[in-house]
């Protein structure tokens, strides 16, 4: 042990540099890890897990989509109707305005679900108060999460207690049937309160059918396929395929495996990064020691006790490294939660799973030094200071090194790029426009509220509606026949006052717009530019639109009310004088005393509940907000990835200086100036960052050109990022290496050469 320690002392810049690298990349790989296996256990410790299914049914809007809205009679039919079925249970959100408890009264706080009585049999949630077999005997029980118990009553002894929920003009009284037992684990479906599903027979919701053992899931999906025209669904005329998605499927989208997928390559990138540094300062600390590993053979020692003893060195290393690791988990855990809006706790990491990849990495490592070690010991013995010292110059891995940086940075700028094209593209409508809905309760009061509020000479528009086009649209399905062939289409449906596009900012192109007399606007519809391309309409106005009685008065520019993933769809909008919705112009020079004055005309009108708003902006850039999450990460772990570039290369300079120094000492001799030796000592390591640079383009091109496709709006890979990527490599590398190289130029050539 004293002579390991007096190892490190005697080399402790590059030992230094070595735990460093690995704890920087530990901790960045650790984490993500324990992200990644956290959200790949969500809903896995549901015992019946392998044989629970969510049905699936085509959506009968949009092509080439399905979804799992499913009619309320159907996983009933199918049950009765197939032997691989034991059970089913539905899953509902469950709506409400104001719910009373504990002499409190909440707003829109809990998550309502309605479900079946066979709930508890299906998934493994734990009742720890009530009986399972009678939790929804009665209409009027409702379930509690624990800790939605602990928050309404400070206990979870709470069977029996009252609580008054009102949605619309009805109030429904409930009692505590039992308290649900947190979850060790996450599951997709979580709740704050269970109540017993109720409701029409073709009312749609989620349903979960329980397969028996040993079904197949591919065969009874067949199945359902040839018998689909019996399965009950929203419309009679209509037949849809069902489909069948595995329970531990379901919270795993697409999305969510594209995020984990950038977050594996992330890791990745950044433990080669860093083993690179290891691995290069560990094959010059066996270079510098080849006095030692000669003396050893001379006097008998063998290769196997001699990798030994250099690799007790480095494992004590490597060992540091992952002690040091687990405690920059729980000091960079906050930042992580941050920056990726996770919840993850220390104790995640403790988790099997999470342990085992710990240990294979930190396994993976040592396997490679000892290898590393041995290779270059038999080498050094064979081969020769000269030859070694060639062989341990790896430009190769310097270069691996910056363009992994040059990928990051390009793509991070990309990605900038696309959001700041999101967040400040035309939507065609007014970003600033605020929106509020009402409670049901109070649907009656938006007229009294609109008066209100133009009262004040700061607002300029106020409009009423069901919603505006970003916070949510309906479809409907018109169908009409042309040239005698039956055709049906799927456009979006908005409805709004005389006052709807004027407030949004909607431009109209040709037409008139709706009366303020709301007899006169019977029938009548607005259509966007996107609705005339897609009919093929010549000459619209004052045509009925195909497949309605809607007569079309106008044409208006297109819209975005979804993400710039997708393309703007046929859009319609209809009159109506009514809605749950309030839209709001505020005057841009008095939007203070604008806003003060809608909080005051809603409290004025609508006293019980709080008052909220937001923006059409807000909720079009929410649309976008898993980019500006990965903006933020790939940022973060971008400057962690230049961070270990850099001290590899501050290491690899000063390595390099160390060995040219008396070199560097003659030519100052001779009369050499302090620029000529710095450009001899530079040009190796810029031509190796022009390669890096060059190697890093086509791939980052790739990477950002597939992400882009993405979104139908988009903005264009330019060619000043790459040039600006380039010029940021080569300023890191030349800021590192000419400090080092200054220094070096700048000493006196005497503290070279006075022992020679």
């Amino acid at each position: 042990m004293k002579s390991i320690i007096r190892s490190f002392l005697k080399r402790k810049f590059s030992s230094t540099i070595i735990i460093i690298s690995l704890f920087v990349a530990f901790v960045s790989t650790f984490l993500i890890a324990g992200f990644v296996i956290n959200e790949y256990s969500v809903d896995s410790y549901h015992s019946k897990k392998e044989n629970i299914y969510r049905l699936l049914s085509d959506d009968p809007w949009e092509e080439g989509h399905t979804f799992p809205h499913i009619t309320k009679a159907a996983p009933e039919f199918i049950k009765n109707s197939f032997p691989e079925v034991v059970d089913y249970v539905q899953w509902n959100k469950n709506g409400y305005e104001k719910l009373e408890a504990n002499n409190t009264t909440f707003f829109k706080d809990f998550k309502i679900y309605e479900t079946g009585a066979s709930f508890f049999d299906i998934f493994s949630f734990k009742l720890i108060e009530g009986e399972q077999s009678a939790v929804f005997l009665d209409r009027n029980n409702i379930v509690l999460s624990e800790e939605t118990a602990l928050r309404i009553f400070g206990s979870s002894n709470v069977l029996g207690e009252p609580i008054t929920i009102k949605h619309r003009n009805e109030t429904k009284n409930y009692l505590v049937s039992g308290v649900v037992e947190t979850p060790k684990n996450r599951s997709h479906l979580y709740f704050d309160m269970l109540t017993s599903i109720e409701g029409k027979e073709f009312r749609g919701c989620n349903a979960y059918l329980l397969l028996r053992e040993n079904t197949s899931a591919a065969d009874f999906e067949k199945k359902l396929q040839n018998h689909k025209a019996e399965i009950p669904f929203f419309r009679n005329d209509t037949n849809v395929n069902y489909y069948l998605e595995n329970l531990m499927s379901i919270y795993m989208s697409k999305e969510l495996k594209t995020k984990i997928t950038i977050f594996v390559i992330i890791a990745v990138l950044i433990l080669f990064v860093a083993f690179f540094n290891y691995f290069n300062l560990i094959s010059t600390q066996i270079f510098e020691r080849e006095n030692e590993v000669k003396i050893k053979r001379i006097i008998g020692g063998s290769y196997a006790n001699i990798v030994r003893s250099l690799a007790a060195e480095f494992s004590i290393l490597i060992l540091g490294s992952t002690l040091l690791g687990f405690l920059g988990i729980k000091l960079f855990l906050p930042v992580f939660n941050a920056i990726n809006q996770s919840a993850l706790v220390f104790a995640d990491f403790m988790q099997p799973k999470v342990l085992g990849y710990i240990f294979l990495v930190v396994i993976f490592v040592f396997i490679l030094s000892y290898l590393a070690t041995f290779l270059y010991v038999k080498k050094q013995s064979r081969s020769g200071a000269s030859k070694l010292k060639k062989a341990t110059s790896f430009p190769v891995v310097s270069t691996f090194q910056f363009a992994v940086s040059t990928v990051l940075i390009i793509c991070t700028l990309f990605i900038i790029k696309q959001i700041k094209y999101v967040h400040s593209k035309d939507i065609g409508l007014n970003r600033d426009i605020v929106e509020m809905r009402l409670p049901p309760l109070n649907n009656d009061k938006s007229l009294v509220l609109k008066e209100l509020l133009l009262e004040n000479p700061s607002i300029d528009k106020v409009s009423i509606c069901s919603a505006s086009p970003v916070r949510e649209g309906a479809m409907v399905l018109y169908s009409f026949e042309e040239n005698g062939e039956k055709k049906e289409y799927s456009p979006l449906y908005f409805s709004g006052d005389h006052e709807y596009i004027n407030t949004l900012g909607i431009s109209l192109l040709d037409g008139q717009d709706f009366y303020p007399s709301a007899t006169q606007n019977s029938k009548k519809c607005l259509v966007n530019q996107a609705m005339i391309q897609y009919l093929n309409l010549k000459d619209p106005i004052g045509k009925t639109l195909p497949g309605s009685k809607n007569e079309i008065v106008g044409i208006v520019s297109d819209f975005h009310w979804n993400s710039l993933e997708n393309k703007i769809p046929p859009s319609m909008i209809a009159y109506s004088n009514s809605g749950s919705n309030v839209l709001v112009k505020i005057n841009p020079e008095l939007y203070q005393a604008g806003l003060k004055h809608v909080q005051e005309s809603w409290n004025k009108t609508i006293p019980d509940f709080p008052f909220d708003y937001w923006t059409i902006g807000d909720w079009f850039n929410k649309k976008h907000a898993k980019y500006d999450l990965m903006v933020r990460f790939i940022t973060f772990f971008c400057f962690i990835a230049i961070f270990l570039s850099i001290i590899g290369l501050i290491a690899r300079s000063i390595i390099t200086i160390n060995y040219k120094r008396k070199e560097i000492g003659i030519r100052k001799v001779n009369g050499a100036r302090i620029s000529e030796v710095l450009f001899m000592l530079n040009k190796k390591f810029m031509v190796w960052v022009a390669i890096a640079y060059f190697t890093a383009v086509p791939i980052a091109w790739f990477a950002m050109n597939k992400w882009l496709e993405n979104f139908a709006y988009k903005t264009k890979l330019s060619w000043w990022i790459f040039a600006l990527s380039g010029l940021l490599a080569l300023g890191i590398a030349l800021l590192t290496v000419s400090w080092q190289s200054w220094k070096a130029a700048s000493r006196n050539p005497v503290e070279a050469l006075r022992y020679e």
